[in-house]
């Protein structure tokens, strides 16, 4: 089972709680309408309860809904960071397969660069064809990467002739 999202845990714990208000409000109306007890207080505060809950319910459904629909957006999470990087090799995938063959690579969809770091960590992130387009395979130099996407890829010979032994 995956784990949750600071901003789904977020909401999870805030849908409970708009949950229970709504319910409580339905116990305080339950209570308001008992013919032993005066029902005017219990009325009122649990249809207050009730629509807040409601409305602060809806609320978050919106909010969540815009946070998800800029969530995917090139899955660029984070601060923008220039690091330096050698690129190990590059791949495309259309629907998920990887795309061997150049008069496939027309129709792919989605493009990769893995990178290894100065740090030795490898790194698979997804680019746009003209990124793509101008990282050679086995060099050196400044992406521009934020989340799991690249939105630059400087070649730097200065940094090629530093790191190649």
């Amino acid at each position: 089972m995956s784990r949750m999202s600071r901003m789904e845990e977020f909401f999870a714990r805030y849908f409970v709680l708009f949950l229970t208000a709504f319910f409580a409000g339905g116990v305080f109306l339950l209570i308001g309408l008992l013919p032993v007890l005066p029902g005017g207080p219990f009325i009122m505060i649990g249809s207050i309860l009730m629509a807040v809950s409601v409305i602060a319910a809806l609320g978050g459904v919106l909010v969540a809904g815009k946070f998800g629909a800029s969530r995917g957006v090139r899955r660029s999470k984070g601060m923008p960071v220039r690091t330096p990087a050698r690129v190990e090799y590059k791949f495309r995938t259309d629907d998920g397969k990887p795309l061997i063959a150049e008069e496939e690579a027309e129709g792919a969809e989605r493009w990769h660069v893995v990178l290894r770091t100065k740090a030795n960590r490898k790194l698979e992130v997804e680019t746009a064809r003209q990124v793509y387009d101008s990282c050679p395979e086995g060099m050196w130099g400044w992406a521009w990467l934020q989340g799991d996407w690249m939105g630059r890829f400087e070649p730097d010979a200065d940094l090629q002739r530093q790191m190649e032994p």
